[in-house]
């Protein structure tokens, strides 16, 4: 336990010690974030280091009143510190975490410790590549959206290779192929995906806007688990032994329509699953889909915002037996409506949404003023 801690402490003090300008430091207690330049490089081509660590500790005690998890550790701590390095079109980095002995409401797989995320990225003029540990989101994420949220025990990044490539004429291509992290290991499942994105050029009869096509394809090829059902039939003797066929590729879709123009802002995108059957669903052959339609008019004084969704058995996990959150492909959005009409009204802040992966419908309108010496707002949603 102690090797891993020193290792922690070297990696806060390093920043100091290194030579050349440095950017002023923020630190807390908790939180550290440096920049340092070598100052054996000319100024135009400085290497750039950057790190931070994060820690979470907790002093347990046993109280049976209120009924806490009884732990003979004397200390638990969720610790994570991460480091990169830029230099000219290069930037090389990773991460160690030390999960020992995990905070309360954390699965027990999450203890351990080690470098679940290292990567190295080139940017290669028109090209972008990724090599090792990424995060990546294709539309609003109804197909692909990896991210991580360590309060919440949530890092679904990918391992593979990532490529974005900027074609021309407002023409964006990205390609991924890795596994997904689970744990501390990978998902045995292969993950693949392509998105492109074309953002037309303005339309002469309405100034100042943009229209922006996109579409997204996510293929997952996982082999089969070995699962059985009995089957009781009136006209059987002895029960029937049933092996569950699953589909070794699934496959999903994504296409999305999105207009800007100054105080006017409206998309719609659509997304299709194939076949998957999986824990989460009961392991059904339905189909999967999901829509989603936002629209928001803002300017100074006035905003409304009209929202509605709708999704089905859109579950889509690198792990077709897993369950609560780790091995999740795809996010379903909820609705922020302090988020998109940049306002802090009451009325906005004061509806929590959960969003159910096998299935929701759900509409929102939202109209808010805020004028001298009144201040109104309209709110609806179902």
């Amino acid at each position: 336990m102690k090797q891993p801690l020193i290792l922690l402490l070297l990696g806060c003090v390093f920043p100091f010690l290194a030579k050349g300008s440095t950017t002023p430091h923020t630190f807390s207690t908790l939180i550290g974030d440096s920049v340092s330049t070598s100052s054996s490089l000319t100024p135009k081509e400085p290497v750039v280091f950057h790190g931070y660590v994060r820690s979470d500790w907790l002093v347990p005690q046993n109280d049976a009143v209120i009924g806490t998890e009884t732990t003979n550790q004397k200390l638990l701590s969720n610790t994570a510190a991460q480091f990169s390095l830029a230099y000219k079109q290069w930037e090389a980095g990773l991460r160690y975490e030390y999960q020992q002995h995990p905070l309360p409401g954390f699965e027990k797989d999450f203890a351990g410790h080690g470098l679940p995320y290292a990567y190295l990225r080139g940017r290669l003029g028109r090209f972008d590549v990724t090599l090792g540990s990424y995060y990546e989101q294709f539309g609003s994420g109804f197909i692909l959206r990896t991210y991580e949220a360590p309060t919440l025990g949530i890092d679904s990044h990918l391992r593979g290779l990532r490529l974005a490539i900027d074609a021309g004429a407002g023409v964006q291509i990205k390609a991924i192929a890795g596994r997904q992290r689970h744990y501390w290991s990978t998902n045995p499942a292969n993950i693949f995906g392509l998105d492109g994105e074309w953002t037309l050029p303005q339309l002469a009869f309405v100034p100042q806007s943009r229209i922006i096509l996109g579409a997204s394809w996510v293929g997952k090829h996982e082999k089969q688990d070995n699962i059985t059902r009995i089957v009781s039939r009136s006209e059987e003797a002895h029960p029937l032994r049933q092996q569950l066929i699953q589909p070794l590729w699934v496959q999903a879709f994504d296409a999305r329509l999105a207009f800007h123009q100054r105080h006017f802002n409206t998309l719609l995108e659509y997304a299709v699953k194939g076949q998957d059957p999986s824990f989460d669903n009961g392991y059904t052959y339905g189909l999967g889909s999901a829509w989603l339609l936002s629209t928001s008019y803002s300017r100074r004084g006035v905003s409304a915002l009209l929202q509605a969704k709708r999704a089905e058995n859109m579950s889509f996990r690198s792990q077709r037996s897993g369950s609560l959150s780790p091995s999740m492909l795809n996010h379903l959005p909820p609705f922020h409506p302090s988020t998109h009409l940049r306002t802090h009204h009451p009325l906005s802040l004061c509806h929590a949404e959960c969003t159910w992966r096998m299935g929701f419908s759900r509409r929102i309108f939202l109209c808010t003023s805020q004028a001298k010496p009144s201040r109104w707002s309209l709110r609806h949603h179902t």
